[in-house]
C-alpha cells in the first residue's frame, strides 16, 4: 500500500480530497487488510496442519509402537510431551486472538476510518503474535535441550551426534529469533505510523 499517497491525501492544509479519492484510498486500505488477513489464515492453517501431522504420528506410535528398541521410555523421555504441547498452546492462542479480532471488527469495510482501525488492530495483533513466538522460543530452547540430553541418556544418539544437533539447532534458533525480532521492530514502526495516520484522519471533516 502507498503510505505516502495516503498521508498526503489529508495532511496538506490546502488539500480537500474529493469523495472518489477517499473511496479509492478506502479500497487500498481494505485490500491491504484483506491481503494480510489471508496471509494470517494461511499461516495458521499450515501451522495447525503440521502440528496435527506430528501429533497424529505420535498418537499412532503410542497405539501401534515400533519394535522394542525404538519405543519411547516415558519415564526417561518425558520432555517430548511439553515440547510438543508448547506450539499447540501457541497456535491455539493465536487462532483465538485472530477469531476474536475479526469478530470485534465486523464493519471494517464500511468506511476509511473503519478500515484503518481494522488495519491498526491487525498490526497490533501481529506484534502480539511475534512477542508470543519469542516467548515460545525462550521456553522451547531449554525443553529442546532437555529432549536432546534424554535421547543421549537412553542411548538413541551418540556424543558426536548430540554435538552436531546442538550446533544445528542453535543456528536455527538464533536465525529464527533474529528474524522474529526484526519483524517485530518493523511491525512496531508500522503501528506508530498507522496510529498517526488515524489520528490525522480523525481530525479532518471526513473523519469526524
Amino acid at each position: 500500500m502507498n503510505w505516502t499517497e495516503l498521508e498526503t491525501l489529508w495532511r496538506s492544509p490546502h488539500n480537500q480530497p474529493a469523495a472518489p479519492d477517499w473511496d479509492r484510498q478506502r479500497r487500498h486500505v481494505l485490500q491491504a487488510y484483506l491481503r494480510r488477513d489471508r496471509g494470517v489464515r494461511i499461516c495458521l492453517a499450515l501451522a495447525l496442519f503440521w502440528l496435527s501431522l506430528v501429533t497424529g504420528r505420535l498418537v499412532l506410535f503410542l497405539l501401534w509402537p515400533d519394535p522394542v528398541q525404538d519405543r519411547i521410555n516415558w519415564s526417561r523421555e518425558w520432555a517430548v510431551v511439553p515440547f510438543l504441547l508448547l506450539p499447540w498452546f501457541g497456535a491455539v492462542g493465536m487462532a483465538y486472538r485472530y477469531w476474536r479480532r475479526r469478530r470485534e471488527r465486523p464493519d471494517y469495510d464500511r468506511s476509511l476510518a473503519g478500515s484503518l482501525r481494522a488495519l491498526l488492530e491487525q498490526s497490533r495483533d501481529s506484534a502480539r503474535r511475534l512477542r508470543l513466538m519469542l516467548g515460545m522460543h525462550l521456553v522451547g530452547v531449554p525443553l529442546l535441550a532437555l529432549c536432546l540430553v534424554q535421547l543421549q541418556d537412553v542411548g538413541k544418539t551418540t556424543g558426536n551426534q548430540l554435538t552436531s544437533m546442538i550446533v544445528f539447532m542453535a543456528a536455527v534458533v538464533i536465525l529464527s529469533v533474529g528474524g522474529i525480532s526484526l519483524s517485530w521492530r518493523s511491525q512496531r514502526r508500522e503501528i506508530r505510523r498507522l496510529e498517526a495516520l488515524l489520528l490525522d484522519y480523525e481530525g479532518t471533516p471526513e473523519g469526524r
